[in-house]
């Protein structure tokens, strides 16, 4: 059975994804979306670092391409969140 771990998006990079899909929303004149508020979005590579006890930022290995960085994302949330 799949985990559910959260129910808004949690990229790799909140800050920049955030600036790119708000900057997109306006380039459309949708001017009213939850996807612009910073409460919405968390970033998954701080967790990991402390659930991982490591003091450095650590590489998300999904090569910066959108589709890889998703799914290895997905992995580290359901590594962060296994029993």
């Amino acid at each position: 059975m799949p985990v559910s771990v959260v129910s808004w998006p949690t990229p790799n990079n909140a800050d920049y994804d955030r600036g790119v899909i708000t900057a997109d929303c306006h380039r459309h004149g949708i001017r009213r979306t939850r996807l612009a508020d910073l409460g919405h979005w968390a970033d998954v590579m701080l967790p990991r670092s402390d659930h991982a006890h490591s003091r450095r930022w650590l590489p998300n290995d999904g090569r910066h391409r959108a589709l890889g960085d998703v799914q290895q994302t997905r992995q580290h949330l359901l590594h962060m969140t296994a029993p």
